[in-house]
């Protein structure tokens, strides 16, 4: 009877271990995802600045086709790269550099008039 006690004790605390173990790492594996995916999207965000900044050298282009040309240019690179491409995300980003820029662009204008 002890030894049968015994037994069952051994054997919830192994499978209160093997509970455990199997959490830590499915957590573990989840969070290593979840990482790549942010630094996958840390350098598609490196990617798009200079893109952006090419396309605004393109002085008969609309703004839509300097967008394309982004677009296309960060698909080609995250292709290469093994890395998931989110269009409306890197739209998103395309368009925050671009207001950033519009931004700096109008206050250095403002401020060679001597407004400040």
């Amino acid at each position: 009877m002890e030894n049968l006690q015994t037994i069952v004790a051994l054997a919830g605390s192994a499978f209160g271990m093997l509970i455990t173990t199997i959490t830590f790492i499915s957590k573990f594996i989840k969070s290593s995802k979840l990482k790549k995916v942010a630094e996958d999207m840390n350098r598609l965000e490196e990617v798009i600045k200079p893109f952006v900044i090419r396309a605004e050298e393109f002085v008969n282009y609309t703004g839509i086709e300097k967008k394309t040309y982004v677009l296309t240019a960060v698909n080609e690179f995250a292709i290469k790269s093994g890395i998931n491409f989110d269009v409306n995300w890197v739209s998103e980003q395309i368009e925050k550099v671009v207001a950033l820029s519009n931004n700096v662009n109008t206050k250095k204008k403002e401020n060679n008039n001597g407004n400040y």
